[in-house]
């Protein structure tokens, strides 16, 4: 199973899936139960939800992402020599803002009466960083010198 490329808002790290060409998610039902599964879809999204029969045990499943490395490109600057592409109050401005890009890996923890009784590691996965663009004025303004933008605002 692949994950995104990028970092997705949510779900943890490592617990995404992407449908891809290239693969099919298979899974297999270890328990001794029998389960159902729903799929549930809209115009924005495709979510399924998995129904079976609670273990005997008293165990807790927790789903841990662990960020192993944290990725960033920063910026790719341009420098506005002329003063034509910032406006006048402006020294910089984003035009494209950076993400983050990290490697991570997903554990199924297994709790038994509060303690840890296993740890799997089911996934690594490398979400890409994504580099910034912005303008940076070559001979900043001194912040003395910035004119209130609200005269700007005022006078259009």
């Amino acid at each position: 199973m692949e994950s995104h490329s990028l970092p997705i808002h949510y779900v943890p790290l490592s617990f995404d899936a992407m449908v891809s060409a290239g693969q099919d998610f298979v899974f297999v039902n270890n328990t001794d139960y029998v389960i159902i599964i729903e799929a549930l879809v809209t115009d924005e999204s495709l979510t399924f939800k998995i129904y079976g029969e609670q273990p005997k045990r008293k165990q807790k499943i927790v789903l841990r992402s662990q960020v192993i490395k944290e990725i960033d490109l920063g910026y790719e600057v341009t420098f506005d020599l002329d003063g034509s592409l910032l406006a006048a109050w402006e020294n910089e401005k984003i035009t494209e803002p950076a993400k983050r890009g990290y490697i991570s890996q997903g554990f199924v923890d297994v709790y038994e009466n509060g303690k840890l009784i296993k740890s799997t590691k089911v996934r690594e996965d490398k979400y890409a960083a994504k580099q910034g663009k912005k303008i940076v004025r070559v001979h900043p303004i001194p912040p003395s010198e910035i004119p209130n933008t609200n005269e700007f605002q005022n006078a259009a």
